[in-house]
């Protein structure tokens, strides 16, 4: 590691990933005082801390560029360090939704220093942005093997198996994961969506229960958990869990659709018509606040995106409840020009999640 002094060579020691998820910003700066102070300083350690405060700094192209030009530099002298370079460049890359750009980098990190459990693991999450998630589970398997007890990858290897609808064989990747790290209420919460998609509600509560009691602002655990207490019809609950979605992010356009939708089962239809006003006035444009945790790319379930001509529809069925029937009209032309092929907006009797209102027309 690089001390004050640096009185001996100091050796890689930080990923970029380590930087993104380890709480580390007091030896930054320890390490950006010693090679500010130090003369003896080496260009190989001075690049690495530049690389380091670019990242610190949000500057990540230009940190891409930094550990480009190590990996360059050192190549052939020190693989292991390069290696660990391009795998930086592949997380970063990864993290700016530069899929390809990440692929080509971890490939290089991998022939470099074949035995890199890190870069498999994450060639197999840029592998599952690519959409390619059966040679993401490859990789995974390969970085288990390579390292037993990797909780990481048992998390990364079940997402694959989610978005290939393999929901039980995930499961035990979880309980392998929660077994290495019973203290990630990450793992707990993706569990639980996977005993979601299983139709077992009450075991995915319990594991959105588990990850809120270790991270008790943990804002996706109370989205999901108010899906899970939606299906099983605990209204109460699920408007509770909404409630907390929305304090801890107040700009999510899902959390008040959703909210909104338990109002108007609760016969709160002019409140509801107040949720689905601010859901449409925060319509996420490309951002989706659920589908990303850290490097590992998560699924989506149904029914929980956003969807603008959706609310559209939900709306018109409270204005119409409450017989503002041209006012219903208007949102579900509107849902019609947003969605030109939606049948629900053009029937006069209206399904709203097995709600069903007749509508009255002039």
């Amino acid at each position: 590691m690089l001390n004050c002094g640096l009185n001996k060579r100091w050796h890689f020691t930080y990923s970029a990933e380590d930087i993104d998820k380890q709480d580390i910003t007091e030896k930054l700066d320890k390490i950006q005082k010693a090679v500010e102070h130090n003369p003896k300083v080496s260009l190989i350690e001075k690049a690495i801390a530049d690389a380091y405060m670019l990242q610190r700094g949000e500057r990540i192209e230009e940190a891409i560029e930094k550990w480009c030009s190590l990996a360059k530099t050192v190549e052939g002298n020190d693989n292991d360090l390069a290696s660990k370079a391009l795998a930086s460049v592949g997380y970063l890359c990864l993290k700016e939704d530069m899929g390809e750009d990440a692929l080509s980098a971890l490939n290089e990190a991998i022939n470099l220093k074949t035995d890199f459990d890190e870069a498999y693991n994450n060639r197999g999450a840029v592998k599952n942005f690519l959409g390619r998630h059966q040679d993401a589970i490859a990789d995974y398997d390969i970085a288990i093997r390579l390292k037993s007890d990797y909780a990481e990858a048992y998390s990364n290897r079940r997402t694959a198996k989610c978005l290939l609808r393999r929901y039980q064989d995930a499961i035990a990747d979880y309980d392998e994961a929660i077994r290495l790290k019973p203290d990630d209420p990450q793992t707990y919460n993706k569990r639980g969506l996977a005993r979601y998609l299983l139709k077992k509600y009450k075991d995915a509560i319990a594991d959105y229960d588990t990850a809120i009691q270790i991270k008790p602002d943990y804002a996706d655990a109370y989205y999901y958990r108010g899906h899970a207490n939606k299906v099983i019809e605990k209204y109460e609950n699920a408007f509770a869990d909404y409630n907390n979605t929305i304090n801890l992010r107040p700009d999510d356009a899902a959390a008040y659709h959703h909210r909104g939708f338990v109002k108007f089962t609760l016969g709160q239809y002019k409140e509801a018509i107040i949720d689905y006003d601010k859901a449409i006035q925060l319509k996420p444009s490309e951002h989706e606040p659920h589908s990303n945790e850290g490097n590992t790319i998560s699924f989506l379930l149904e029914g929980t995106k956003f969807d603008e001509a959706e609310v559209y529809i939900n709306r018109g069925v409270a204005k119409s409840q409450l017989g503002e029937y041209e006012e219903a009209l208007a949102d579900y032309d509107e849902a019609i020009r947003l969605k030109p092929d939606y049948a629900e907006a053009y029937n006069t009797e209206i399904g709203v999640n097995n709600v069903n209102i007749q509508i009255c027309e002039k």
